[in-house]
C-alpha cells in the first residue's frame, strides 16, 4: 500500500521546509545557548536569576514577532490572491510560494512553542517551588535555560529564511 503525500498542515509544512533546513537552522541556536550556559556556570552567576530574566526577555521579544510575522503573512496571502500569483505560477514559481510557506509555517509554528514553553516557566517560577534535596536545582535551570534560549535565539534566526524568501519574491516581481 502506497502512502498518500500530504499537501497540507503540519506534515506538509516539514516536508516542505525539509529537516535538513530545521538542523541546519538548530546548529548555531544551541551551540549558542550551551556555551553561553557554561559561561554563566564559570563565572557562578546564579541560574535562578539568569532563567527568570530570560523567560522575561522572550515573553517580551517573542509575542511581538511572532504578531509580526502573522500581519506580514496575511498581507503576503492578500498578494496570492491577486493575478500575481499566476504570473508567477506561469514562470515556474510555485517552488518560490511553496518555500516562503513553509519558512513562514515553521517559524511561527517554532514562536508558539517558544511562548507556550515561556508562560509555562514565567508560571512556576512565581510559584516559588523550592525542590527537595535530592534534586539539584542547577541541573533542572540550566535545562531549561538551554531550551529557552535555543528557542530565542531559533525564532530570530529562523527570520532569515523568511527575509530571504520574501526578497526573492520580491526580485521574481522585478522580473515580471
Amino acid at each position: 500500500m502506497v502512502k498518500e503525500k500530504k499537501d497540507f498542515g503540519w506534515p506538509a509544512a516539514l516536508r516542505d521546509y525539509s529537516w535538513s533546513s530545521i538542523v541546519e537552522d538548530s546548529i548555531i541556536p544551541l551551540i549558542f545557548s550551551i556555551i553561553l550556559l557554561v559561561i554563566m556556570l564559570w563565572l557562578k552567576i546564579d541560574l535562578y536569576k539568569a532563567l527568570s530574566s530570560i523567560v522575561n526577555l522572550s515573553l517580551q521579544i517573542v509575542p511581538i514577532m511572532l504578531s509580526l510575522l502573522l500581519a506580514g503573512y496575511a498581507i503576503l496571502l492578500t498578494l496570492y490572491a491577486t493575478n500575481f500569483m499566476k504570473e508567477i505560477k506561469n514562470m515556474g514559481g510555485t517552488y518560490l510560494f511553496t518555500q516562503i510557506n513553509a519558512s513562514f509555517a515553521i517559524a511561527i509554528f517554532v514562536m508558539v512553542i517558544g511562548v507556550f514553553v515561556n508562560v509555562t516557566s514565567s508560571f512556576i517560577i512565581s510559584l516559588n517551588i523550592k525542590s527537595p534535596s535530592y534534586i539539584n536545582e542547577d541541573v533542572i535551570n540550566g535545562s531549561l535555560f538551554i531550551i529557552i534560549m535555543f528557542l530565542l535565539v531559533f525564532s530570530i534566526r529562523i527570520i532569515k529564511d523568511v527575509t530571504v524568501n520574501i526578497y526573492n519574491l520580491g526580485k521574481a516581481l522585478l522580473k515580471m
